[in-house]
């Protein structure tokens, strides 16, 4: 620093820190400014104790001296937030995340860390103020895990921490398909606190409606207009800050409208069914021939609408195509 120009230093009574501003406390709290464009900032104190005593000669002193030297730090000032949004919690489905931290831009400090105490795994770079954190291999979640991540700043000595919270959802994945358009919504990750919501729909004028308002049951029933994929989230509110428990995605499907073609006269015991689907060959969509009256029937192949087959007896016989 520039000691031809001394900055303002206060000084208060170690006692009384709330006294008067005087260099003559012997135990003494001490206030420096530190320029906006420095981390640190070295000051070299020296304290006087003069000896009073009468027998001393005129224009003589009697005096002793020490010194301290002291280093003044600035504490790091860091956060953390969810990246490419805001707030410090955040639901993951899967065995990664992306943590974001930031640390004050005019402190000008690059030594900062990620740290995870609470569950196995590693950092493609902790050093990093946006790293990826990937669970191990050997970790087994069955619902979901809440994991708390540390963003560390330090300035030598001086050390500032703030927490992300991540919760890590290991859902199944599995696609439910409903045959209509209600279905049943259920989750092992269900607890009092958890609502659902829905995440996703086939397209913006899709109509969800639910069997209880508000949307808090461990099994809750809903009715859609439109049939497509729809995904819904089991949430759960924590002190504030919204986590997702359970993600389940459903394909809502047309009943398929089967037709088992017309009545027919058969001579002989072969014959002919035609069956005709409601749905296009693209959707994959197959059935079967069963006989439900009368003898017994020997089909060709039972899952072709189109089939032959040999009959075991005369008389009426009924086919269903189901």
């Amino acid at each position: 620093m520039d000691w031809n120009v001394l900055p303002t230093v206060s000084y208060s009574d170690y006692n009384n820190p709330n006294g008067v501003n005087s260099d003559r406390y012997p135990h003494c709290y001490v206030t420096v400014p530190i320029p906006d464009n420095q981390t640190e900032v070295e000051y070299i104190f020296k304290w006087t104790e003069p000896l009073m005593d009468p027998r001393i000669p005129e224009g003589m002193t009697c005096m002793g001296e020490a010194y301290k030297h002291v280093v003044f730090r600035k504490v790091p000032v860091v956060s953390v937030h969810q990246c490419g949004s805001s707030g410090n919690n955040v639901s993951v489905s899967g065995n990664s995340v992306e943590l974001c931290g930031d640390v004050e831009a005019s402190y000008g400090y690059t030594n900062f860390s990620w740290v995870c105490k609470d569950i196995a795994g590693y950092f493609d770079d902790s050093l990093s103020n946006s790293a990826v954190y990937t669970l191990d291999s050997t970790v087994t979640i069955t619902r979901y895990q809440d994991v708390d991540f540390y963003f560390i700043g330090r300035n030598a000595s001086c050390m500032s921490i703030d927490t992300m919270h991540v919760r890590f959802i290991q859902s199944d994945n599995t696609s439910y398909a409903a045959c209509g358009l209600h279905y049943e919504l259920t989750s092992e990750s269900y607890n009092s606190n958890c609502s659902w919501i829905v995440d996703a729909k086939p397209n913006p004028d899709a109509q969800v409606i639910w069997t209880n308002t508000p949307h808090n049951h461990m099994v809750e029933g809903i009715d859609v207009s439109d049939y497509g994929i729809y995904t819904f989230k089991l949430i759960e509110s924590i002190n504030g800050a919204i986590l997702v428990n359970d993600v389940v995605t459903v394909e809502f499907m047309k009943r398929p409208n089967a037709r088992a073609g017309v009545d027919i006269d058969v001579c002989g015991l072969d014959f002919r069914l035609n069956a005709t689907s409601s749905h296009s060959e693209d959707d994959n969509i197959s059935g079967t021939w069963t006989a439900v009256s009368g003898g017994t029937a020997t089909f060709t192949d039972r899952t072709d609408p189109h089939t032959t087959a040999h009959y075991s007896a005369y008389g009426p016989a009924t086919f269903r195509w189901t």
